[in-house]
């Protein structure tokens, strides 16, 4: 198929605007279809929904819709990846929202990332991963790095109670603090 560019500006707005005008009766189509299969979800039939998934073309809706129906709905899309296809299925723990479905459309949709939701964030697990990955990576006899991992080493146990063993590789100046006081 040839494709001729349409290079007159008023012909081209109006071409412009009927994919605005299309666009916007997709999303709708899309909102509607996404409706319906969560709704019949809910009923334990995720097989329209996982075929609404794999009809729309795109990543960017693929995401959006299974993000909308993971928040919306009685199921759980997992996106494919390299190593695996894309799953549907079905989230029995899990309540609807179906009053929030009707009015967030799918292709609007963008999940809030609000503190306390999701996963929480672990700051000891954080400080732990950076204390061993300085451990295991940095080789430096520079005694301000070594004493700023040993600061950084010494907070951990105020923050998880734990205690935690040097390792480190650094190269550092031993100093005995009791005995220049006593000097």
């Amino acid at each position: 198929m040839t494709m001729i560019a349409v290079t007159e500006t008023k012909a081209l707005n109006t071409l412009i605007a009927g994919v605005k005008t299309s666009g916007k009766a997709f999303e709708a189509k899309l909102h509607l279809a996404a409706f319906s299969c969560i709704t019949i979800a809910d009923g334990g039939d995720i097989r329209p929904l996982a075929r609404l998934y794999a009809a729309l073309n795109g990543r960017v809706l693929k995401t959006a819709l299974a993000s909308w129906a993971n928040t919306f709905g009685k199921v759980k899309i997992v996106e494919a990846t390299a190593e695996s296809a894309a799953s549907v299925s079905f989230a029995k723990t899990k309540e609807s929202d179906l009053v929030a479905a009707q009015l967030i459309p799918v292709a609007d949709y963008k999940p809030e990332v609000a503190a306390g939701a999701g996963a929480a964030f672990d700051f000891a697990a954080k400080l732990k991963t950076l204390i061993k990955n300085a451990d295991k990576n940095l080789v430096s006899a520079d005694p301000k790095l070594a004493a700023a991992l040993e600061v950084v080493r010494s907070a951990l146990p105020m923050i998880d109670g734990t205690n935690v063993i040097a390792t480190s590789n650094l190269v550092t100046e031993e100093r005995d603090i009791g005995a220049k006081k006593a000097a």
